[in-house]
């Protein structure tokens, strides 16, 4: 039996002088060999061939066969060695305890003998009517858990999943999205984006030459890439936002989660197109420089307040007309609910003005004065009014006021549940 010491052993000497590092070594009583290497910012399939082909160098078949797979860490598996915290450090995790107790939250520190987990909880503040959200950072050590996992994944499969696209000779190759912005599959969702926008783009790097004529060729290869790369972002589903990259799914625009995750999308998209590695690792900063260039000339959202999507399509406010989603408009929440024009809502009204005991006249609602409830429509309209971009302001105001269980709560609640995360309140208290 081939003994795992002796795999580790030509393992690290591949290692030496790379960014890789070894995740586990496992050798089965048949000889079945499992090789798993990690990097920052994921594994090129082409070095899983390599180190492969290397340990094939170092092992005799002819005097004990063996089955051998070299690949990276699984997405979604939990952590095997110190450096994959240190590699998740600003990224979100999964953690167990050996206590039962199941949290997530965002990576903040790691060291040998701890790490901390910053997490979100709901906190009633003294006086408060609704809890609140506050950030408070959690303590574990390794022997008090029984994993941790990364939510957002480290994207090492998305070079498999997308060579598995037929686009090397200019195939259209369509592009239909369902994912979301907290897995991988909306980094996979970019990179299908790009391969099926890209294609008509020249992504050609010619030449291997050596001495003065070396420099001249890849400034002009680098030329070339970032043209077409500039071309592809600019005819792309990316778009820029406040300062903050946006992708459309298929519905609106979600947020990206960060820079990390573009530029691995980046530069598997330029593998995908035939740029060599070793081209990428030199360029990929001023590449990633042109992609917010296009970005910011070709490609800025413009969200407006009148412009809102639902489950089943988006409505232009002004008219009320029920629209496909499309890229075209620029949104970026959805409205967790259907848009029906004809609804009715007798609970809201029966809230409102209560109980008619006479034409038109009402009792036991929070606000039985018709004028009241007009004063409420007016400014609840005001959301849904054509008032330009979201980065203007209007200057208005909404207070509600009065003893507790008069409908204050109720009202804000029913309308932060319409209008979702879009809508904030402020509760003032007397001092």
């Amino acid at each position: 039996m081939i003994e795992k010491k002796t795999v580790c052993q030509i393992v690290e000497e591949w290692l030496e002088g790379k960014d890789y590092f070894l995740v586990e070594v496992t050798v089965s009583p048949d000889d079945k060999i499992v090789v798993e290497i990690d990097h920052a910012e994921g594994v090129w399939i082409e070095d899983c061939v390599e180190l492969s082909r290397y340990i094939e160098s170092k092992l005799n078949r002819e005097e004990e066969d063996y089955e051998l797979e070299v690949g990276s860490a699984g997405i979604g598996q939990p952590f095997k060695v110190l450096q994959q915290y240190y590699n998740h450090i600003g990224l979100e995790v999964e953690v167990l305890t050996k206590g039962g107790r199941k949290l997530s939250g965002v990576l903040k520190d790691a060291d040998e003998e701890k790490f901390v987990v910053t997490v979100q909880k709901k906190v009633k503040p003294e006086g408060a009517k609704r809890p609140q959200l506050v950030e408070e950072d959690e303590t574990f050590t390794y022997d008090d858990i029984k994993y941790t996992l990364s939510l957002y994944g480290r994207l090492n499969d998305i070079y498999h999943y997308i060579m598995g696209l037929d686009v090397s000779n200019n195939v259209d190759i369509g592009f239909d999205c369902d994912c979301n912005s907290q897995s991988d599959s909306l980094i996979s969702c970019i990179v299908q984006n790009l391969v099926h926008t890209g294609n008509r783009y020249e992504m050609a790097i010619s030449g291997s030459p050596t001495g003065k004529e070396s420099a001249n060729l890849y400034y002009e290869n680098l030329d070339s890439v970032i043209e077409s790369v500039y071309t592809t972002v600019s005819k792309s589903d990316l778009a820029l936002y406040k300062g903050n990259v946006y992708f459309f799914t298929g519905k609106i625009y979600e947020i990206v989660p960060g820079h990390a995750y573009l530029k691995r999308a980046m530069r598997t998209y330029l593998r995908v197109s035939g740029v060599p590695k070793a081209f990428i690792v030199r360029s990929i900063k001023d590449i990633m420089a042109e992609m917010y260039n296009s970005l910011e000339i070709n490609r800025v959202l413009r969200p407006r307040y009148n412009v809102m999507a639902f489950e089943n399509g988006v409505v232009d406010m002004r008219d009320g007309v029920l629209r496909p989603f499309s890229r075209d408009h620029h949104v970026i929440y959805l409205h967790r609910y259907r848009y029906d024009p004809e609804a009715k809502c007798p609970k809201w009204h029966s809230f409102l003005r209560g109980t008619e005991f006479g034409k038109r006249i009402y009792s036991g609602g929070v606000l039985p004065d018709k004028n009241d409830r007009t004063i409420l429509q007016m400014f609840l309209g005001l959301s849904l009014y054509d008032r330009g971009t979201m980065d203007k302001k209007v200057e208005n105001a909404l207070v509600l006021f009065g003893n507790g269980s008069n409908g204050k709560s109720v009202i804000m609640d029913t309308v932060m549940g319409i209008l979702g995360e879009a809508m904030s309140v402020k509760e003032i208290y007397p001092r």
